[in-house]
């Protein structure tokens, strides 16, 4: 469901709004071994960041899905009523509005391998309906 729906958002937000850009970043490492040793600590954060946001967000998929479970056992106790199959799940009642896999921790590790001594190179790029705008 929730893939779903940022589909249908992707999809009217492209149809018309103009140009979508994409940045991609270089990343030239500092010369120094101290500043080698302190982007592996930036390394270390962002892998933590990752695995912190990956659980949180799986942690509110799950309580979005038992918060939704009341509304699904009525669907299912609707459709036995009526003697039909019940096709539906519990993810298809849930609202994940709130759960999120934006953490932060990409923008972060760009900021700390530029405190190390490092340099962050950004490069955008038109990617699709370019020659709108």
């Amino acid at each position: 469901m929730r893939k779903l729906l940022l589909v249908i958002c992707g999809v009217f937000l492209l149809s018309g709004c103009g140009p979508v850009y994409q940045t991609h970043y270089s990343y030239v490492p500092p010369h120094s071994w101290r500043g080698r040793r302190c982007v592996n600590r930036c390394l270390n954060d962002r892998s933590f960041c990752r695995s912190q946001c990956q659980t949180n967000d799986q942690s509110c998929q799950s309580n979005a899905n038992l918060e939704a479970m009341p509304e699904y056992l009525m669907y299912v106790h609707h459709r036995q009523q009526q003697n039909e199959p019940a096709y539906r799940s519990p993810s298809d009642f849930a609202d994940y509005s709130n759960c999120t896999d934006s953490c932060g921790c990409e923008s972060s590790y760009r900021a700390c391998f530029t405190n190390c001594g490092g340099s962050v190179l950004a490069n955008t790029q038109c990617v699709a309906f370019c020659n709108q705008g």
